[in-house]
């Protein structure tokens, strides 16, 4: 017993002193507050270093990168102190890092201690593939180091290989037909390209519009890509209506570059709102009113007075007044007084002068008419 006695107690000494001494996280406080997430996850490896783990970068931003890309990452680091580290996880916040160690310029393990005074490096791969926009992930390190774990920020934004400006090819408030003074509308597209890029064919178009690449590349104003400028040129023979389509062009740099098509073509005339507000739900005795202006679709042009006529049940007043003769008209459409209970229906036509080149249209009504609570 008494030959034993010297051998133990440095050892509970040793415990006691280890088991007493919170060591310092990275900002200066106990690691004692907030255990769970000071204290590393042991793997295989029980023991503890009293070296430290000091990464020279701890947040790397890539910037601006393209989608179905891959970049590398690097995380250079140090071993500071005597004591060999074993580091036992290396754990992603997504799948979009493959990582690993490299130890003084070879690869190395997991639960393989690392000497003391060694430098070395986390790596990885960035596959920014299934992601868009800002994204920000992390790498958790787990080990007997004195400071760990600790976590590695990875941030990026990411861009398609192929982003516009405008996003659309959009043609609205045109007037159709010979009334319209500009006989073909164009729009241009600002088309930026992850590299240097061609045109090779249109996979899918909508037949009302043609597409030329101007010829006039450039480089993007951050270095990064390629700028091509679109232009998109409407038939001018589309009638009045509304158009939209996606645009799908076959590149030479294996992607495909997609965006949309909208137009909407105006005739002479323009009805606000475009379509008669139904009643709905209405109590006997009421005598609600809606109420639509029709108007030509630009001012230097007139508009005949159109034949407004009804036909249903005889539960609604239409009255058509002329505010400004060519220029302004006021649709009403009220519900009687006398309206009965139930549920009413009827429609309302707007005829043109067969002469003006105007659509005529026709708006379904109904109302359902209940007891005054």
């Amino acid at each position: 017993m008494i030959d034993t006695i010297p051998k133990v107690i440095p050892s509970l000494l040793l415990f006691a002193v280890i088991a007493g001494c919170s060591p310092a996280s990275d900002d200066g406080t106990s690691s004692m507050h907030g255990r769970n997430q000071d204290i590393a996850v042991i793997g295989s490896d029980t023991s503890r270093s009293l070296s430290r783990f000091e990464p020279e970068i701890k947040n790397l931003d890539l910037g601006k990168v393209f989608q179905f890309q891959k970049f590398p990452i690097r995380f250079p680091f140090k071993i500071e102190g005597e004591d060999p580290v074993t580091l036992t996880e290396l754990r992603p916040s997504c799948g979009c890092t493959e990582v690993a160690i490299e130890v003084n310029g070879k690869s190395w393990e997991l639960d393989k201690p690392i000497p003391g005074g060694s430098t070395g490096a986390i790596t990885g791969i960035f596959d920014s593939k299934n992601y868009s926009n800002r994204k920000d992930s992390s790498i958790t390190i787990q080990g007997n180091a004195t400071n760990l774990p600790m976590k590695l920020g990875l941030g990026a934004f990411v861009t398609p290989v192929f982003s516009l400006v405008p996003h659309q090819a959009r043609f609205v408030d045109i007037l159709a037909g010979p009334i319209r003074r500009n006989p073909t509308p164009t729009r241009k597209l600002e088309v930026t390209g992850a590299q240097p890029w061609e045109l090779v064919s249109f996979k899918n178009k909508p037949e009302w519009i043609t597409i030329t690449d101007m010829g006039d590349k450039k480089p993007a104003p951050d270095g990064i890509g390629e700028i091509h400028t679109f232009l998109v040129e409407l038939d001018p023979a589309l009638e009045e209506g509304r158009y939209s389509g996606n645009v799908t062009v076959e590149t030479n740099i294996g992607h495909d570059l997609n965006f949309s098509a909208y137009a909407e073509l105006l005739g002479k005339v323009r009805y606000f709102p475009d379509r008669l507000v139904g009643f709905n739900l209405v109590e006997r005795g009421d005598e609600p009113i809606r109420k639509m202006k029709i108007r030509p679709s630009v001012d230097w042009l007139e508009i005949p007075e159109p034949e407004i006529t009804y036909e249903g049940d005889d539960v609604f007043e239409v009255i058509l007044d002329v505010v400004v003769e060519g220029k302004d008209y006021v649709l009403t459409v009220s519900l009687k007084p006398s309206a009965g209970i139930g549920r009413h229906a009827g429609k309302v036509f707007v005829t043109w002068p067969e002469d003006s080149a105007i659509p005529n249209r026709e708006y379904p009504i109904t109302v359902l008419v209940r007891e005054p609570r």
